[in-house]
């Protein structure tokens, strides 16, 4: 569960929505920051920490390609995390194509057989606004 992060090494990658979580809500566990997710994995892996929070998709394909190598931490997610595309303000055009093909990518069923092709996870609710 969470509580077994408590006095533990956690990494985590410097000014990331990771290592936010960690600083509010596991004041006990002792921050490992690293300046890539890469550098992260590979702590974990070396054992030089004790775990890794990343997002779902990154513990995912790490759970999927190595299964005997990782587990999961019960329990529900600790938080969304939003993504987001920045285009240049003004290109309405690249605007367009952008919002047109993450629609039709959503709605044909593509994103969540990506998901589950490529990380072994299954889509999360759709978050309201």
């Amino acid at each position: 569960s969470y509580a077994d992060l408590d006095g533990k090494s956690v990494a985590t990658s410097r000014g990331s929505v990771g290592e936010q979580i960690l600083k509010a809500n596991f004041p006990n566990a002792k921050i490992a920051g690293f300046n890539t997710t890469a550098d992260s994995i590979q702590a974990l892996k070396s054992g030089k920490v004790d775990a890794l929070i990343e997002n779902n998709a990154i513990i995912g394909g790490l759970v999927k390609n190595e299964p005997a190598a990782f587990q999961v931490l019960k329990g529900d997610p600790i938080r969304p995390a939003l993504f987001s595309i920045g285009v240049k303000q003004g290109d309405q055009t690249w605007l367009n194509y952008l919002n047109n093909f993450i629609r039709n990518y959503t709605i044909s069923g593509q994103n969540e057989a990506s998901l589950q092709k490529w990380f072994g996870l299954d889509l999360p609710p759709v978050l309201a606004h």
